[in-house]
């Protein structure tokens, strides 16, 4: 998924000088640099994949590394609006989602770390999704 998110985020970074001017005219040109960093969040995004660890009951270790990226990031891109300007708050925008990214990545290893190859995650309880399904139905 990383590299469809960077196929999209290229191709959306090459086209933005173009659809900047197209759609909002020569006055827009200085959001043209902003827009094209906002682009390179699009990897970093299309990466976090967060089913695989809700399967795996991992809702509050999600919150808790979501929640201190998100201040991390915001931290960033409100440094980069002061230090920088727009550019630097695009930035922080995405190193943000870079740190989002790297960090469920971590979860989602130590999630699969020590099961077996093509197992599905379980809750907490220790049964998979659809174990948990058929038993609420009562089935033994």
């Amino acid at each position: 998924m990383l590299g469809l998110g960077g196929a999209i985020g290229g191709i959306g970074a090459l086209l933005t000088p173009l659809l900047v001017s197209a759609f909002f005219g020569s006055q827009y040109d200085e959001a043209i640099r902003v827009v094209q960093i906002m682009c390179l969040v699009l990897p970093f995004v299309y990466a976090s994949n967060l089913a695989r660890l809700y399967a795996a009951g991992m809702e509050r270790q999600v919150l808790a590394t979501t929640l201190l990226g998100s201040l991390a990031g915001t931290a960033a891109a409100i440094g980069g609006q002061v230090a920088v300007g727009p550019t630097g708050a695009a930035a922080g925008y995405v190193l943000r989602q870079a740190l989002f990214t790297v960090a469920l990545t971590a979860l989602s290893v130590s999630a699969t770390k020590g099961m077996p190859s093509g197992s599905a995650p379980s809750d907490a309880s220790g049964t998979t999704p659809g174990e948990a399904s058929i038993r609420i139905r009562g089935d033994p």
